[in-house]
């Protein structure tokens, strides 16, 4: 009986969820079961993110709905990857040695950009002030062993 039990328990633990996701996000009800789950492990943002899509672009369509649900996350994906993989060897080094903070930083200045082309990525990496901190470090090194020196 017990089994039974934690059956029925498992059960109704996994509506309550489902239907509380559907009650938070109607269109979830339009997935399928393995895209439900998908949407389900998503974070409160990410599902937002996923709901402003389909509300804004009118997507009525179940398969639609189960075809473009992702697309919004995809595509951040897509544009967040491109500053770092077509970064400069030099910009990834001086991004890896930088603090949390600053990397914190430079990962949300590539979300509100768009980086499609080598150019568009050299841009973003002169503004994100490394290159220039960098130069300036290198300048007070050189101060400090010539001012040694003499």
């Amino acid at each position: 009986m017990e089994k039974f039990k934690n059956l029925l328990d498992k059960v109704e633990t996994k509506d309550n969820v489902k239907e509380s996701i559907v009650s938070n996000y109607p269109f979830s009800i339009s997935l399928s079961e393995e895209n439900f789950a998908k949407f389900a492990a998503l974070t409160p943002d990410q599902k937002k993110k996923c709901m402003k899509y389909i509300v804004e672009h009118n997507i009525f369509e179940i398969q639609d709905i189960n075809e473009q649900f992702l697309t919004p996350l995809n595509d951040e994906k897509r544009m967040l990857k491109n500053w770092l993989r077509l970064a400069d060897k030099s910009d990834i080094e001086l991004y890896t040695k930088a603090s949390l903070q600053e990397q914190d930083a430079i990962e949300n200045m590539a979300r509100y950009m768009i980086l499609e082309t080598k150019q568009d990525v050299d841009e973003f990496w002169e503004k994100t002030g490394l290159r220039e901190r960098e130069a300036r470090r290198i300048q007070q090194e050189e101060f400090i062993k010539n001012y040694k020196i003499q």
